[in-house]
């Protein structure tokens, strides 16, 4: 029997910045997985942490305030970047 789950991580910065991260599985094993607003730190990183080195397949960013994509040119300059 195949298991569909889909996990939602809400990630909140203070004092400013959001993120979304959003799995989709099947049978525990990550099938796609989207960031909404990457923001990131030198020192936070919990988007990171989140995806545990999975590839990000979509990153969708709403709007380009720095707190809503600071550190993005980074993450697409990982090697397990799919684009």
């Amino acid at each position: 029997m195949n298991e569909l789950k889909v996990e939602v991580y809400t990630v909140g910065f203070e004092p400013m910045g959001e993120s979304i991260v959003v799995k989709i599985k099947m049978d525990k094993i990550t099938m796609f997985c989207f960031v909404i607003d990457y923001y990131e730190t030198e020192d936070e990183k919990p988007i990171l942490q989140l995806i545990k080195g999975e590839p990000i397949d979509l990153i969708c960013i709403t709007h380009p305030d720095l707190d809503h994509c600071l550190g993005l040119e980074k993450c697409i300059d990982r090697k397990n970047m799919r684009l």
